[in-house]
């Protein structure tokens, strides 16, 4: 009780908040119009404000600025203007309920639009003026001209594609199916039930029209008898509006119909029940015949035969309040019927009669064909056995022709439903290929992120790399810039004092033993003091920054030639640009370590140093004509400096001494972008 008090409470808000919008929207309307002077907003004014006043079911209101507006429309020859004002000329006369002016102006305007093309200010919407007609003359011939409504349902639902008013488009589709249920085409009913289920799945229209779908389909299939298949749509109808708090009262009585047809009689009460309780609580009034007349169905299956009448007589009294004429053939039919079961033979005759007149005037075969059966077992009754013969041969042929179009029906149904499941199989594997898609564009995202992720760590790995081989290279030419520094202050000074010191002593006072020791200490002396000099500025020349490579190199076998007993030649490119700077101190390093192996270990008397450079790459070769490599050489510290080298410079290095007099090394360094030559 609460929840349904708070529910009133908030839509008696909402409808107040409604009047006020629309009040206020009017007024604006009005405003609009005593300020403008263009006569074409006039119409479109006046037409609008007759469109609000048709909403707000004031027809006089409505009349007054849509005749005001046809009137200027004609006058200016304004053909667009006039279809506006007819339109709602139409919509005016619809609320009197006069069907014949309302279709006579909504054909003109239709008239003027097809001949002009025109659809309204806002085509591709729902206000598109077309759209609007064509509803309002498929709404005006509902119930009364099936195959008229059908005509132009069918113009409608291309332009509703067309202006992509995808709502509306299915819709149209729904009511085409409700056309067709109307006039006992089931077969194409079901086709156009389940394409306005696809196009509501399609464009995700979650709202009323997905109830809308599966109460038609479920109440298509109780129509049909096909019971079982009814219930899951009418149950996921009535879960539907449920959950958004809207009265279910079409579907309960379906459902009790349904239950009634599966002989489970218990059920089939107690939604009729339901329905019922639904209905006088939402204060409904269209098909409240058709729920009455199905609680009092159901009340006769359980033999409750007063109460049963009662509510059969509710729903005829409803049904003609309401000139339902489908359900009124229906219940005179089902209650005469009853009358006749309880011996009630007058009244079973004139109700039968009443339902023959309802269905011939609504159509309803089936409806036809048993008051027909019932009204023949009346005259036999009465002994009126010509009138028993006739009506009995009108529900014989009634019920023969039912049967044709039943077997036709079905056939052509199981090919609709055969066709929907086929188009659910392409549906689901087309989603679950879509699926597949994008699973696989998410796995190759995410291997793209982690690619990137591993290269931008790579890179920066590969920065910090380079930054520590700068660093070291830094760090190492400091190094060798104080070992230098101290060689020449340090042991080059004491060197300098022990020269001088000797030189202080008078030789013409030594003997001929000591002069021999004093000239061979003074060598000795001199020979230290050039290798200090020379050691120190080896290390790291200065050149060797300034001028590069090359020029060091030839500096370096200057003086190898000229303070050493090894002859030394030079072979180096000409014309080679400057290699990097660590590609540079590194290649220097390995000659210094090569050339004081040979100086140290290989008792050589010749030796060359030669540099090639071709397809991208650097070869550096270092031989010697010495005694070859021994086990202690290869094992020395220097050697695998000179292997942690080449293995920085992503180089190889061969040592060959087998076949030869001497040694010889081979080193090859790829020239890439960070060994490439610059020049200086």
């Amino acid at each position: 009780m609460p929840r349904t008090c708070f529910l009133s409470t908030l839509l008696f808000f909402v409808s107040v908040i409604v009047c006020v919008s629309q009040q206020f929207y009017i007024d604006s309307l009005k405003k609009m119009l005593t300020f403008t002077n263009r006569e074409d907003q006039k119409i479109l004014l006046m037409s609008l404000l007759a469109d609000k006043f048709a909403q707000k079911k004031q027809a006089d209101s409505c009349f007054l600025f849509a005749e005001q507006a046809l009137k200027l429309a004609k006058k200016y020859r304004l053909k667009t203007g006039e279809a506006e004002a007819l339109y709602v000329l139409g919509q005016g006369y619809k609320i009197q309920n006069n069907h014949y002016l309302s279709v006579a102006n909504y054909q003109k305007a239709l008239k003027i639009c097809e001949q002009l093309g025109y659809f309204g200010k806002e085509p591709y919407t729902e206000s598109n003026l077309q759209l609007k007609i064509l509803q309002g003359l498929a709404g005006l011939y509902d119930g009364f001209q099936v195959d008229s409504s059908l005509y132009y349902r069918m113009k409608l639902l291309p332009l509703t594609s067309w202006f992509k008013t995808h709502r509306l488009e299915a819709k149209i589709t729904l009511d085409i199916g409700n056309s067709y249920l109307n006039a006992g085409d089931y077969a194409k009913a079901l086709d156009y039930y389940f394409k306005s289920l696809e196009l509501k799945n399609k464009y995700q229209l979650k709202d009323l029209l997905d109830e809308d779908c599966h109460r038609a389909i479920g109440y298509l299939y109780v129509t049909l008898g096909d019971f079982q298949k009814a219930k899951p749509y009418l149950f996921q109808a009535k879960k539907i509006k449920e959950a958004i708090h809207r009265g279910t009262y079409y579907e309960l009585a379906h459902l009790s119909n349904a239950y009634e047809g599966l002989s489970q009689l218990d059920s089939a009460l107690y939604y009729a029940k339901a329905a019922i309780h639904e209905a006088l609580h939402y204060q409904i009034t269209h098909e409240l015949g058709y729920i009455f007349v199905t609680y009092a169905k159901a009340l006769e299956r359980l033999d409750n035969y007063p109460q049963a009448l009662n509510w059969y007589r509710y729903g005829i009294a409803t049904c003609l309040k309401q000139n339902n004429r489908k359900t009124l053939s229906f219940a005179y039919s089902e209650i005469a019927k009853l009358y006749h079961q309880l011996g009630n033979v007058d009244s079973a005759g004139y109700c039968a009669r009443q339902a023959i007149y309802y269905a011939r005037e609504s159509g309803y075969l089936k409806g036809l064909g048993e008051a027909g059966g019932t009204l023949a077992k009346v005259y036999k009754t009465h002994h009126q056995l010509d009138s028993a013969l006739k009506y009995q041969e009108i529900m014989i042929a009634t019920k023969d022709s039912l049967f044709k179009q039943d077997k036709a029906q079905r056939i052509e149904i199981l090919e609709v439903e055969q066709r929907r499941q086929e188009r659910a199989k392409e549906e689901a594997e087309e989603k679950a290929q879509q699926q597949r898609k994008l699973i696989s564009i998410s796995a190759v995202l995410a291997l793209f992120v982690i690619l990137l992720f591993i290269f931008f760590r790579n890179r920066m790995l590969t920065q910090q790399n380079a930054a520590l081989q700068t660093a070291l290279l830094e760090g190492q030419t400091t190094e060798r810039k104080r070992v230098a520094a101290d060689l020449h202050d340090a042991l080059g000074s004491t060197l300098s004092s022990l020269r001088w010191s000797m030189g202080a002593i008078d030789k013409n006072k030594l003997n001929m033993q000591e002069q021999e020791v004093y000239q061979h200490v003074q060598n000795s002396l001199e020979q230290a003091y050039d290798q200090v000099r020379l050691l120190s500025h080896n290390l790291l020349p200065e050149e060797l920054g300034k001028e590069g490579l090359w020029k060091t190199l030839e500096g370096l076998a200057r003086k190898l030639n000229r303070n050493t007993p090894v002859t030394f030649t030079l072979q180096i490119p000409e014309n080679q640009p400057r290699l990097n700077a660590k590609t540079e101190f590194e290649l220097y390093s390995i000659c210094l370590e090569l050339i004081n192996n040979i100086l140290k270990h290989a008792q050589a008397t010749e030796a060359s140093v030669k540099v090639e450079v071709k397809s991208k790459k650097l070869q550096l070769t270092v031989t010697d004509n010495g005694k070859g490599i021994s086990e202690k050489t290869t094992a020395g510290k220097g050697l695998r400096n000179i292997a942690e080298r080449v293995e920085s410079l992503k180089g190889k290095w061969e040592k060959i001494s087998d076949d030869l007099p001497g040694t010889k090394n081979v080193i090859i360094l790829p020239l890439e972008k960070s060994t490439k030559p610059t020049h200086a």
